[in-house]
Formats: C-alpha cells, structure tokens, sequence
C-alpha cells in the first residue's frame, strides 16, 4: 500500500519522497528557494510541475506511478457531529449508508418516527408512516431547504442523489471552514429534514460536545476533487501534485490564513471501512 498521507507538512514530505525516491532535503530546497514564489501561486492550476519533474529527473517517475496507481491511497478528513462519543475505529458511511444502517443517526431519526427506504437509487423518507413528498414544501418558506434534502436523497433531473463521503484534503483550519461552521449544531441533513418536517427542536439533541475531524484514507481511483470531478487519474494526480506543492510552500510563510484547504469526496456509495479509518480527534466547539 501506498499512502499520500496529508496530516501535514512533514507528512507530505515523507510521502512525497517515498513515491519518487528523491531525498527529503532535496524535496525542502526546491519549495524553500529556486521554486518557492511558483508554487506560491494562489490559483493551484496556474502553478507549473516543470521544477518538481526536472528534481526527479523526468517525468517517467510519473509514469511509473501509473502502473501501480491501483494501489496508492489519499488520506483526507472529515468532520463529523456525534451524539455519542467515538469508542474505536469505526466505519464511515456515505449518507445513504448511514441513514439505512444501524447507526446513532439512523436511531436519532426513528425516535422521531422518521424512517428511510431504499427506491432504487433514491433513498425516501417516511414521517409517521407517510412517505414525504419533498416537493409538497416547494411553494412554502423551507422550500430552499427542501430542495436540498430532496437533491442529497433523491437526486434529480442532472444529478443522482447525493450519496458520497466528504472531507477536506489537509488537517488545516477545518473547524473554521465557512461552509462547515455550522456543523456545531448537528449534521446538515439532519438540520434540513427536521426543519422542513417542523421538527427543528429536536435539533437542540444534537448539541453536545462530540465534534470529531475523522483522518480516513481511500484508494486514489476512488478520491474526488468536488471542484474538479472530471479528472482523469493523470490530471488527477498532477492537481493532488500541485496543490501539495503549494501547501509546502505556504507552510514556510507567515500567510498560512492563504492555504487553499479543498474540498474532496469519495465515489458514490463508497463506505470507508474502519481498517481505512486512521484516526479520530475530538475538538472543540
């Protein structure tokens, strides 16, 4: 197994120079000096590979990297909201998985007489034995709500249902993401059907202080850009390469505020089996 661990700089580092059999030293002086301002780029796609592929003397280390590209595997992490603290490695389900499984969302959701079926590829709810129609709530104040609901469960006419696991690719300023700051609360979802079916008090259970950023690691041919998802695995990996580069290089400056943290997710139906799941840290809210 291959690993890009991207817990951190040194992390990096290491993986870096374990895949193209250069020396840690070597790898610090290109982002430290001739390269440094290149990768310091604020746009990842404008920043040029040409430094890194001359220090590992041509880019038949990339190609070699293809060859056993099956193998090689992303960490990223992930922020979750629990009820209950985390006790071991457990496994990671995407959200139909978890919605379907015997999981503390999925008990959160019955004692609220909310239940999921599998239809398909969608995934309906049923609220006191009614299957809801989320489109019944489109002509009233949640109707922005309820379309969301309706896209992650059900999907529509562009989009199969929404049914992936995200994360962000660095252990970096997580918990103060803009687009996640509000998972101190509860869970999106969770927020979203309980506000849409009249249930937003419940949300108050979710209040507790099991707030986890969750390391976790998946095959390379199963990690997604979210910005990016058309990629194929050579501009994949060339984009992974690019925004490594400028994390080293914005490590070094007093602008870490800068670092581009981008969001990433797995393939669709994709649970992350706890073998896969590295570590757990509990934070603060």
């Amino acid at each position: 197994m291959i690993v890009i661990d991207t817990e951190s700089a040194e992390t990096i580092v290491r993986s870096l120079c374990n895949i193209f059999k250069i020396s840690e030293t070597d790898l610090k002086i290109l982002y430290m000096t001739d390269e440094h301002f290149e990768f310091l780029k604020s746009n990842h796609e404008d920043i040029s590979l040409d430094g890194f592929y001359q220090l590992v003397k041509s880019a038949d280390k990339l190609e070699d990297l293809k060859s056993y590209i099956e193998d090689l595997y992303v960490t990223s992490f992930h922020l979750s909201k629990r009820i209950n603290p985390i006790e071991g490695n457990e496994k990671l389900y995407n959200l139909h998985s978890a919605l379907l499984s015997e999981t503390e969302i999925k008990c959160f959701f019955e004692n609220h007489d909310i239940i999921f079926e599998k239809q398909g590829t969608k995934l309906k709810c049923i609220f006191k034995g009614q299957q809801v129609d989320w489109e019944n709530f489109y002509n009233t104040e949640h109707r922005n709500v309820a379309r969301l609901v309706a896209n992650r469960l059900e999907g529509n006419l562009f989009y199969n249902s929404d049914n992936c696991i995200n994360g962000f690719l660095f252990n970096h300023n997580i918990v103060n993401q803009s687009n996640v700051v509000h998972l101190s609360k509860s869970p999106e979802i969770v927020q979203n059907i309980l506000e849409v079916l009249g249930l937003k008090e419940a949300i108050q259970e979710y209040n507790t202080n099991c707030l986890y950023i969750i390391k976790y690691r998946v095959k390379f041919i199963d990690f997604i850009f979210d910005t990016n998802s058309k990629l194929s695995n050579e501009e994949k990996f060339e984009n992974l390469l690019k925004r490594l580069l400028q994390f080293l290089a914005y490590s070094l400056t007093n602008s870490e505020t800068m670092i581009s943290n981008p969001i990433v997710r797995t393939t669709d139906d994709l649970d992350v089996e706890p073998s896969d799941v590295c570590k757990f840290e509990l934070v603060s809210i």
